[in-house]
Order: C-alpha cells, then structure tokens, then sequence
C-alpha cells in the first residue's frame, strides 16, 4: 500500500514540474533570444520480484518479472534549434544564424546570449541594452565601433 502512494505520489510531482516548465516557457515566449525548455523524464528504480532466466535445451530463457517505482524529472533539455529573425530596424541589432551564441563581458565574467538588441556604451564599445555587458568579438576583444567609418557586413 505505501510503495502505490509514493509511485503516485512520483507521478504527481513529475507533473508539477513538467507544468513549471511549461510555465516558463509560456512566460517568457516573448523574450528576445529566449530559447524554450523541454521536460525529459525517467523511470525510478524498478523492484525486480523474480530474476530473468537463461535458455536451455528446446526453451528460450524468460524475462525478469518487475515493476516500477514511480517516475522523476530527469532533466530540461534546452531548445537550441534555429529561432525566427525578426527585423527590429535598429541599425545595431544583431542576429545569429545558425548555432552559436554572442559572448558579453562585464570585465571579469564571460556570459553567453541569443538576444543581438545591441547599443554603444559612452566609449562607442558595442553592448547588449538589456544588461549593459560589452559584447566581445570571436577573439575575445571588446568590440568598439567608429561611427564614422562604414563597415560591411560578414
């Protein structure tokens, strides 16, 4: 009786998380470089009540007899599939296609972003308006723009 109530009980709290995850997803559809998160679940540890046996003679060998324990959130995968471009007519938003993310740098921690919503800071060094953080080029420099120089796209 009590193994049923925590295998339900399992199942539940699955549920609320798998609902939490959901949420999340739901909450945040509208940020930029929001990438969504999927649910991945597993089965708990099963009680085996009698072993598999091996074949002999004329007879194949039998499967083990056993039933689970209930069930858990293994993990959240993260979406990393391509998302929509959408064009925001800000002439320093950037988009990436493809894998890959954009390195920002507050001076002493590297963290990683989707959302291209660029500006320049009081120095012409280009930096994500959400947070601030300077945006680093592939070699790790800051990036500054000169405002009076135009420079092709790559």
């Amino acid at each position: 009786m009590a193994s049923s109530l925590s295998t339900g009980l399992t199942g539940l709290l699955a549920n609320q998380q798998y609902i939490d995850t959901v949420g999340n997803n739901i909450a945040n559809s509208n940020t930029p470089g929001y990438k969504s998160q999927q649910a991945v679940f597993s089965e708990l540890f099963s009680q085996t009540l009698r072993p598999a046996s091996g074949p002999g003679g004329n007879v194949g060998g039998t499967n083990p007899v056993q039933f689970g324990l209930g069930v858990r959130m293994s993990a959240i995968m993260q979406n990393v599939a391509q998302g929509v471009l959408n064009a925001t007519g800000r002439s320093l938003d950037l988009a990436i296609e493809g894998n890959g993310y954009f390195a920002l740098s507050n001076g002493t921690q590297r963290l990683y972003t989707r959302a291209g919503t660029c500006g320049l800071d009081s120095q012409s060094n280009l930096i994500d308006q959400r947070t601030g953080l300077r945006v680093l080029s592939p070699t790790g420099d800051v990036i500054n723009i000169n405002l009076s120089q135009v420079i092709p796209p790559k």
